[in-house]
């Protein structure tokens, strides 16, 4: 007896809009690949040259497994049906893995630097940190709860490089080390304000989209199945 080749039942709407969400963070993770090795080859190059060259080889071995990861789990995402659950939950848990282990490698970068150039305004670091968060803001808006995964790393990184400072050195309210916490406060801010207007915009175009497609279907000329006929 012939089987029936759809072994999954139907797919929900909810979970549709999960799976288009997951694949078009694979989508865009995918196609940034080069922006995002033009951004390590300029912070390891700098680190390579004006602070410890072996650092900065280490450093290159984990963003290339990071890498590594990124890619095959970004192809298997975008080959996949999007027809069983447990299958996106699995996605969703490596993806988890790979934020974490992606945002750990920029976070240690910052903090590799920071140390080295001791308690003093840490540009470099902060800056390239700074950089990081705003790409995530902007390209990782697809699904929340990754974005705030990531977000929460660098911004405890942020947090973290002046504090050890001000910790280590016990400085006065008037030194440049507090001024630059604060700062540092006022950018954390910031970019947790550009991320959500980031997804509030990602939302409306979903909003228009799943409209227009309404609009689409609700027209009998625009929604005929096509029938193909064949010459005898």
């Amino acid at each position: 007896m012939a089987q029936s080749q759809d072994q999954y039942p139907p797919v929900s709407a909810d979970m549709q809009m999960r799976v288009r969400q997951i694949r078009d963070y694979c989508h865009v993770g995918a196609s940034l690949f080069w922006q995002r090795q033009i951004i390590f080859a300029a912070a390891l190059g700098l680190q390579a040259y004006y602070y410890n060259f072996w650092l900065s080889v280490v450093i290159l071995a984990m963003i290339t497994l990071s890498e590594i990861y990124d890619y095959v789990l970004f192809k298997q995402v975008l080959i996949w049906r999007g027809r069983s659950e447990a299958v996106m939950r699995k996605f969703m848990i490596r993806i988890y893995i790979g934020t974490v282990f992606s945002a750990g490698v920029i976070a240690f970068y910052a903090i590799s630097i920071a140390i080295q150039q001791g308690a003093t305004t840490h540009f470099m670091s902060l800056f390239f940190l700074f950089a990081a968060s705003l790409f995530a803001a902007m390209n990782n808006h697809q699904l929340l709860s990754v974005l705030a995964l990531r977000l929460a790393i660098y911004g405890g990184t942020f947090l973290f490089i002046p504090l050890y400072d001000i910790i280590r050195t016990s400085p006065t309210i008037d030194s440049e080390l507090w001024m630059q916490f604060f700062t540092v406060l006022f950018v954390v801010y910031f970019i947790i304000d550009c991320s959500s207007y980031c997804q509030i915009w990602c939302l409306r175009v979903v909003g228009h989209a799943a409209i227009w497609s309404g609009f689409v279907v609700s027209i009998p000329s625009l929604n005929v199945t096509p029938v193909m006929t064949f010459a005898r």
